[in-house]
């Protein structure tokens, strides 16, 4: 009867280790997805600040280009103006109006050359007002 009783304790015992090595088992895999998911949520924290700081930036851009186009508005209100014979001015007002338009939008100035032989070369200049101006 002893004999059995140990027979008896040493499976008990055999059948509690396989449960308890299976919950070690367990327990290394849970802390291998808690590791795995540590690293993943701080990747997703940097990608949230990198996205943060580009939307902050987008943000300073949207703001400029808002100030551009205000500030293109309030130009072409006046050539408008000018246009429907509101505003009377001179033909180098009118240049002077468009030219201000062109470079709030970020066009480069372009400067006419009214001599007899336009455009001699790359580079041109005002030489003198268009006599039709004074008639």
């Amino acid at each position: 009867m002893t004999a059995t009783i140990l027979v008896s304790c040493d499976e008990i015992g055999l059948v509690e280790k396989k449960r308890l090595d299976s919950a070690n088992r367990e327990i290394s895999q849970l802390k291998v997805d808690l590791e795995q998911s540590t690293q993943i949520i701080r990747a997703l924290e940097q990608e949230k600040d990198r996205l943060k700081n580009r939307l902050d930036e987008v943000e300073e851009e949207n703001e400029e280009y808002l100030g551009i186009l205000k500030t293109a508005c309030d130009k072409s209100e006046r050539l408008k103006k000018i246009i429907n014979n509101e505003d009377h001015v001179s033909f180098w007002e009118l240049d002077n109006a468009v030219t201000e338009l062109r470079e709030c939008l970020g066009y480069k100035q372009v400067n006419y050359n009214y001599s007899s032989q336009p455009f001699q070369s790359q580079q041109t200049i005002v030489t003198k007002q268009p006599d039709y101006l004074f008639k």
